[in-house]
């Protein structure tokens, strides 16, 4: 959602609103501040949605106005992300079928749909799609068929965990200049303690006591492309973590400088990483690798998994499992020597 402020005062706002025969859908509000103009544009594109539904007949929906429907009937329930997927997928996939009412769509049509895309993305993202869409067509659909879909086949996914060298490197780049050591904060807790970048946009000094922080929400984007705060998906994402002393250290030095906890907003934070990487000259990874980092040293310190995931916010013990695989693998078999040196 695109805002500016107009030179004769106010605020105008541009609003999409989405597809109509292929070309993209736009129109302006405008309001005397910025928060009305953003109301205002959200007003006009809940209306502007909820008009394609009405004037759709209930029982012979378009693909188009049943995902809108779904959406709809959800956005006070899921979360703003995921609300943010489910539109995406309605506004960019499934386009040669989209306009089309939903008792005319056939398996055809929907293999079709999932062969144009299959290149280009995951086999994870594609199952994910069709999940979608078989949920919104099952529910709108008055006589809805069974469709039988071919998906790419799974792809073990090759995770690079960076190791302490790497990570030692990227700070000490970050050192350099007064944005990067704006980084160094950020990075280490990531790294230390395995928060998510979201967790890590969201704190303020508040949330430390002593040697303690506390984890009890997130800033994640909302439909109007904006971050904001909301609190964990599941219990698991509360938790209460001990400092280790390199952070204790860091944060002294932050709060002696009477700065802001975190200085940098979360996009700043993954642009400046990646230069920081790029300059630090190691393997390439991601910021959310850094949560990877954490993980894999938990396992390698033979830290239990129902302690891991409790620090790393995980509802199961799945995910370390099937991330960490490699990992897993190297203890099983220090497992296993162990265990055939006890009977030689």
């Amino acid at each position: 959602m695109e805002v500016k402020k107009l030179k004769r005062g106010g605020y105008s706002c541009k609003v999409y609103l989405g597809k109509e025969d292929g070309k993209e859908i736009y129109r302006r509000v405008s309001a005397p501040t910025e928060k009305e103009a953003r109301a205002k544009a959200r007003k006009l594109k809940a209306e502007y949605e909820l008009s394609l539904v009405t004037a759709s007949s209930s029982s012979d929906p378009t693909l188009f106005e049943a995902f809108t429907s779904f959406i709809e009937a959800r956005t006070n329930v899921l979360s703003p992300s995921t609300i943010r997927a489910y539109i995406s997928i309605r506004d960019n996939s499934f386009k040669g079928i989209m306009s089309r009412r939903l008792d005319t769509i056939t398996q055809e049509d929907v293999q079709r749909e999932i062969n144009a895309e299959a290149s280009n993305l995951s086999s994870k993202t594609i199952r994910n799609k069709l999940a979608l869409f078989t949920e919104v067509y099952n529910s709108y659909c008055s006589k809805p068929k069974k469709l039988s879909v071919n998906v790419p086949a799974k792809k073990k996914a090759e995770v690079y965990i960076p190791n302490r060298e790497d990570i030692d490197k990227v700070l000490e780049v970050c050192s350099f200049t007064e944005e990067g050591r704006k980084l160094r904060l950020p990075i280490m807790l990531g790294a230390f303690l395995g928060l998510r970048r979201g967790e890590i946009g969201a704190l303020s000094w508040s949330d430390i006591t002593g040697d303690t922080i506390v984890i009890n929400k997130a800033l994640v984007k909302s439909t109007d492309n904006e971050y904001i705060e909301k609190q964990p998906k599941s219990y698991a994402g509360y938790r209460v973590l001990k400092l280790p002393p390199v952070l204790q250290e860091e944060l002294r030095k932050q709060k002696k400088a009477k700065k802001p906890l975190i200085e940098l907003s979360i996009d700043r934070i993954s642009d400046g990483f990646r230069v920081a990487v790029k300059h630090a000259g190691v393997k390439p990874f991601r910021f959310h690798d850094l949560r990877h980092f954490f993980a894999s040293t938990l396992l390698a310190l033979n830290v239990p998994d129902l302690y891991a995931i409790k620090l790393t916010g995980h509802s199961t013990t799945s995910m370390l499992k099937n991330v960490y695989q490699h990992t897993f693998a190297d203890k099983e078999k220090e497992y296993e020597d162990r265990i055939n040196e006890s009977f030689s």
